[in-house]
């Protein structure tokens, strides 16, 4: 009974104190890595960047990469595409919204740049 009742306390000593913590703790052991990624990301940038920022993944390296590479999609246009892409998605199932959204932004980009 004293072994368990001395398992217990150094379980809870260990422990992370703090709602947060605890939160935290169980958010890390089952999220994604891509969670985790726009978690850190939002966590080591500015609000101008934050605002700006559409996506982010970890993408497997490919040859010659050492390792993994992180991308980050971010909103380069006008508050009016914006709006109207905005206005266009909005009526699409969420599991489709985010890649069309993507796919017409990356396509009003390629129309600029012409």
């Amino acid at each position: 009974m004293a072994d368990e009742l001395s398992a217990e306390r150094a379980r809870r000593e260990a422990a992370p104190a703090g709602l947060s913590g605890i939160l935290s703790a169980m958010f890390d052991e089952r999220a994604d890595a891509s969670w985790r990624v726009t978690r850190a990301w939002h966590a080591v940038n500015g609000d101008i960047e934050r605002a700006h920022t559409t996506g982010t993944f970890v993408r497997d390296p490919r040859r010659g990469e050492s390792g993994p590479v992180l991308v980050v999609y971010v909103d380069s246009l006008s508050r009016e595409e914006s709006a109207e892409i905005e206005r266009a998605c909005a009526e699409l199932p969420s599991t489709l919204r985010e890649s069309v959204s993507r796919a017409m932004s990356a396509s009003y980009r390629l129309q600029r740049d012409k």
